[in-house]
């Protein structure tokens, strides 16, 4: 069964263990038939090869890097060691589909870097906001229903069908019909003739997207990589000036929220992210009258423990109005609700695009008339 976001309009929905389970599941199949299909006859110890293609698949997936079926039968046949280094290539690649040259060399962590993380894992605070929402799991999974958007390069090739008389049915499968419903016809072929179209047709990525999903994550080493490997750069990356503060946002509890297609349930290949820092209420000291009082009963006094929130930071990767919306949504329905006061960043914690101090007040009541 799954939770939605009570008395909260955010389009979307907590997917269950056993759907998440699911697209792990199909996620792997896919990964083992394309493996299996590239597995020649006669292979000497085909489990290893096995293993290397898979491999070689899933750092494929992580660097945005297509292989064709006959490319994958090549490095087959030629062994495992062909293989592991066409994934090592691979992997040396500093981001996922770069446009344009990073300021910010950041290909993967380094030994000591991960030793950092995982130091830091050791003593994350412990939070139990967090821990009731996470239960046993290191991510929760929403559905965004509702989410995909026509581009604008469809929106242009639907119109120009349109004047041919066609009208698109599928067009993340790329499949159009006549104005009466009657033949089905393939997108591209009736592109042939307008090149500009076409490629564009071929390079538009909302038709590889799928459904789109957000993944809220309290795991170590998707908080380490939320700049490293990724198709964006910042300065949190591996190589980036801010490195330093990653470790510290893991040991205080941060959370990084990525949005994914649904073929991408092990974020290997997201496509924005945005990390939620925590903001914590400073408890004023006792009196002097509570302190002798501490004094003559030999005990402190009652006090309320001090409030917690989240904000979501800058969106990095692909502008996606609905994931802003929806993480905004989730951090209020989950974390913050009803809160007031003055809250202050988390100690160590760059505050990029936010600030240091936050007040949240109580909404004003309207009087009577």
């Amino acid at each position: 069964m799954t939770k939605t976001f009570e008395g909260k309009s955010a389009d979307c929905e907590f997917l269950s263990r056993e759907a998440v389970q699911q697209l792990h599941k199909q996620f792997n199949d896919d990964l083992e038939e394309k493996a299996r299909k590239a597995l020649p006859q006669n292979a000497v110890n085909q489990s290893a090869l096995l293993a290397a293609l898979k491999s070689l698949l899933v750092e494929a997936a992580r660097k945005g890097v297509t292989l064709k079926a006959d490319t994958l039968a090549e490095l087959a046949a030629q062994g495992s060691d062909a293989v592991e280094g066409q994934a090592e290539k691979i992997a040396r690649n500093v981001h996922a589909g770069m446009p344009v040259k990073s300021a910010y060399i950041s290909p993967r962590l380094s030994d000591g870097q991960k030793r950092q993380i995982e130091k830091s894992a050791a003593e994350r605070k412990a939070i139990a906001a967090v821990a009731v929402l996470f239960g046993d799991e290191e991510r929760i999974y929403l559905r965004l229903n509702g989410t995909e958007e026509e581009s604008e390069t469809q929106q242009c090739i639907a119109a120009y069908l349109e004047e041919k008389g066609y009208r698109i049915t599928d067009y993340g499968g790329g499949y159009a019909t006549d104005a009466a419903g009657r033949q089905q016809f393939r997108i591209g072929k009736l592109l042939k003739g307008e090149a500009d179209l076409y490629a564009a047709f071929c390079n538009d990525s909302s038709r590889t997207l799928g459904r789109l999903l957000v993944v809220v994550s309290r795991n170590a080493m998707d908080i380490a990589l939320m700049s490293t490997g990724r198709a964006w750069s910042s300065c949190m990356g591996s190589g980036g000036f801010n490195w330093p503060y990653v470790p510290r946002d893991v040991s205080e509890g941060a959370l990084v929220t990525y949005l994914i297609s649904e073929k991408d349930p092990d974020i290997l290949n997201p496509l924005a992210r945005i990390l939620l820092l925590p903001f914590r209420e400073k408890m004023k000291k006792p009196g002097l009258l509570a302190r002798a009082a501490q004094k003559v009963f030999g005990r402190k006094s009652a006090e309320a423990a001090p409030q917690q929130i989240y904000l979501a930071n800058k969106a990095y990767g692909l502008h996606n109005e609905s994931f802003i919306k929806t993480v905004d949504d989730f951090v209020e329905s989950t974390f913050n609700g009803g809160k007031t006061g003055r809250f202050f960043i988390a100690d160590g914690l760059y505050p990029d695009m936010l600030t240091h101090i936050v007040v949240r007040k109580k909404p004003r009541v309207p009087r009577p008339q």
